[in-house]
């Protein structure tokens, strides 16, 4: 394949991996709230800042507050004004909370294990390997011709 085969290729690629994969199921969580219980989840049982989630999710405090309310009434987190700042929230687990995620987590792990399995171990070691590679250079490339900004 020649340059511009191997372009559209990745084009069509990409297109794929956004749009042909089979219909997600109707969740009632939203991506901001899986990534919340994500976070906490590889805390637990330790409760994190409200504040720091939002630092840690790159989003604002009022949208982190948005989450975390329908979180709470969904009965997957708990939250609690901190002792020593009346004014930071603590924010931790319930235990529906945790088994939620962790069976998430287990369905994600058995799904890997299969693809990695039915792949193979070695090739799928190189893709992974290379994989690496190619997005360490596109990194490398956009910061190098500042493709990283919204100019």
């Amino acid at each position: 394949m020649d340059k511009v085969e191997l372009r559209k290729k990745v084009l069509e690629l990409s297109f794929k991996l956004h749009h042909d994969l089979p219909p997600k199921r109707m969740s009632s969580l939203t991506e901001g709230e899986k990534g919340i219980l994500g976070l906490l989840f590889h805390q637990y049982p330790k409760a994190q800042y409200s504040g720091d989630l939002a630092i840690l999710m790159k989003v604002g405090t009022g949208r982190i507050g948005n989450a975390l309310k329908s979180l709470e009434a969904k009965n997957l987190i708990a939250r609690e004004i901190d002792d020593q700042d009346k004014r930071k929230v603590l924010v931790s687990l319930t235990d529906e909370g945790y088994q939620w995620i962790k069976n998430k987590m287990e369905k994600a792990n058995h799904f890997i294990e299969t693809v990695i399995e039915e792949y193979g171990v070695d090739k799928f070691e190189t893709f992974i390997t290379e994989s690496e590679k190619l997005l360490g250079l596109g990194y490398q490339i956009c910061m190098r011709e500042g493709l990283l900004n919204d100019d």
